[in-house]
């Protein structure tokens, strides 16, 4: 009878744990910082006051974000390779040591990660994403532009994605091709500054003057817009 008394309050204070995690991650999500912060020092002091306590593969994954919202990168690479160390098959804690290298600016180890969540997880746009980035960063634009592709084979109105492999084609001089991605992406999102910029630059690198001066006019235009706005 005690024994099983004993299981069901370590199962309970496991499961209070679990959901402590779960509201840490999501009040950083919701830039709820300063409740964030707070709830992770209690935590902490929960995890360090019982030692014990094992988290589990997810709990630590849970964790590591935590410690990354909180800009707690070391922290954070520790506990997720602990996650991955208890289960290989974490795409999610793969992805966040990517991002942390990421940020750190070693792209190479970045990538490393990168590809793998993306394997783990082929359907996950925002993996491939993020290598599509990080490809763009170490100048590898055939891989970066086949990351790009990928995704909008996932999601064909994925505007980041359509965006960054616009600027991918500028930067191999493909300006044709740059040219009709960005025009893509503007039939989603029609006063999209940065494109009509850059559609503005290609056609004046191709010597369609007068099409450049029309985007140029238009991203005049709008930000005059944003400017009147903000002096309301």
């Amino acid at each position: 009878m005690l024994m099983a008394i004993g299981v069901l309050y370590a199962e309970e204070a496991k499961s209070s744990l679990t959901d402590d995690l779960h509201k840490v991650v999501e009040c950083f999500k919701e830039n709820k910082k300063a409740q964030a912060y707070n709830l992770l020092v209690q935590l902490e002091k929960k995890l360090d006051a019982d030692k014990s306590i094992e988290l589990n593969a997810k709990e630590n994954l849970l964790l590591g974000r935590a410690y990354f919202y909180a800009s707690k990168d070391d922290r954070a690479t520790v506990v997720l390779n602990k996650s991955i160390s208890q289960d290989d098959n974490m795409p999610g804690a793969y992805f966040y040591l990517g991002l942390i290298n990421n940020y750190a600016g070693d792209h190479k180890n970045a990538q490393k990660y990168f590809i793998k969540c993306a394997r783990l997880s082929p359907d996950n746009e925002i993996y491939h994403f993020e290598l599509g980035k990080c490809y763009s960063r170490q100048q590898n634009y055939a891989e970066a532009i086949l990351s790009h592709k990928r995704v909008l084979a996932l999601n064909s109105k994925h505007v980041p994605s359509l965006y960054n492999l616009a600027i991918v084609y500028c930067q191999i001089e493909q300006y044709s091709n740059a040219d009709s991605v960005l025009n893509d992406l503007l039939e989603i999102e029609p006063n999209h500054i940065d494109a009509l910029y850059n559609l503005g630059q290609v056609s004046q690198t191709t010597g369609k003057h007068a099409q450049s001066l029309k985007y140029f006019k238009q991203v005049v235009s709008l930000k005059d817009t944003d400017f009147r706005a903000l002096a309301k």
